[in-house]
């Protein structure tokens, strides 16, 4: 754990990241001193304007004065030797707590991969992450397995993965004021300002910290996030895929904002018939293993839900009123012919022939 706080001397010389951070607040102080100091006032069109969009602006102006005041106390606690102190930690004494954040897909990507590396060459993380102490009983990754830790992560899990990979002591700033609630707010709006995650990640952590009660409302989340409530509404609906289609693309969080959009448009238009064609798909290809296979799936999927209902995806042909063959399009576009088993037993050279006078009929239509 970290000695006795130090205040710092003039000497003494501040990481980039605190120094840009005491650059940010001194321009927006000059800025809001220099707009005072104008006079001008609000045109009067603009005092005119009523309903939401002005209680939108003044929410905005609000949590942006709020943020301001934040920043103002941290460079003061900072110069006062109060801020939160950066220590170095066991990177398998701080736990991840339950709460959803990254998928496996996330920890493989191109970018995890040059973080890792990052950290390997330098020896340490340059970016610190932040954790809390641990309550009281409270299950991490690590104390669900039996083995005890100090701390709880809150913000910077791929930094955390990527140091216990390396086995390398990690930066950390501990803020024992926090707590598992706040955290979870915390945790949510740190993502959004970091690395972003998917759509799939955020809604279920989106959806998590509802359920916790970290934020009073969805305007209370939207305030704090940026996001609009219609957009957590769009990606709350994602959780209601059927599980089978998760399980068919591999990593949800493979797909893009936009495949979900389009995948839940036909999922409301066609509910049993997005079923239907997932599982046959599921049984077909099976589950993606990268996220160029799950792409070609949705593909896929989208393809055969856009050809029409079931009865039409499948050609059925009837002779002397018996089943006697299906037309089937596959995912990889070939055309194959499906004979029930007690037809293809018989091995009926009429309807075999008549098969044939079908297939040339049909030849015929669509070359004229």
């Amino acid at each position: 754990m970290a000695g006795k706080k130090q205040k710092p001397t003039k000497n003494q010389k501040l990481d980039p990241e605190t120094e840009d951070l005491i650059k940010e607040v001194r321009e927006q102080a000059q800025q809001e001193q220099s707009d005072h100091a104008s006079g001008q006032e609000e045109p009067a069109a603009d005092r005119q304007i009523l309903g939401y969009h002005q209680r939108s602006i003044r929410d905005q102006l609000r949590e942006q004065f709020e943020e301001i005041q934040e920043l103002r106390k941290r460079v003061r606690q900072y110069e006062s030797g109060e801020a939160v102190p950066v220590v170095l930690l066991d990177p398998w004494m701080i736990g991840i707590s339950e709460v959803p954040n990254r998928t496996p897909a996330s920890l493989k990507d191109e970018a995890y991969q040059a973080l890792v590396e990052s950290i390997a060459m330098s020896g340490v993380n340059h970016q610190p992450i932040k954790v809390r102490p641990r309550q009281e009983g409270e299950q991490t990754d690590r104390a669900s397995r039996g083995q005890d830790v100090e701390h709880v992560l809150v913000v910077g899990e791929r930094r955390l993965r990527a140091c216990r990979s390396q086995c390398i002591r990690i930066r950390a700033l501990v803020d024992s004021d926090l707590d598992a609630k706040t955290a979870i707010v915390e945790q949510v709006v740190g993502n959004e300002q970091r690395t972003s995650l998917s759509a799939y990640e955020q809604a279920r952590q989106w959806q998590y910290a509802m359920d916790q009660g970290a934020f009073r409302s969805l305007r209370d989340f939207a305030s704090y996030t940026g996001h609009s409530i219609s957009t957590f509404r769009e990606r709350h609906r994602i959780l209601s895929l059927p599980k089978k289609f998760f399980d068919l693309v591999g990593d949800p969080s493979y797909l893009s904002k936009a495949e979900y959009r389009r995948l839940l448009h036909f999922y409301v238009e066609h509910e049993e018939h997005f079923k239907e064609e997932v599982h046959q798909l599921l049984e077909e290809v099976g589950e993606a293993k990268t996220e160029k296979m799950a792409q070609y799936r949705v593909s896929w999927l989208i393809k055969a839900i856009e050809r029409g209902t079931m009865e039409n995806d499948f050609q059925v042909f009837h002779v002397n009123g018996e089943v006697a063959y299906r037309q089937k399009m596959l995912c990889d576009g070939a055309m194959v012919l499906e004979i029930p088993k007690k037809i293809a037993k018989r091995s009926s050279e009429r309807i075999e022939e008549e098969i044939r006078r079908i297939l040339r009929e049909r030849d015929r239509g669509e070359n004229s």
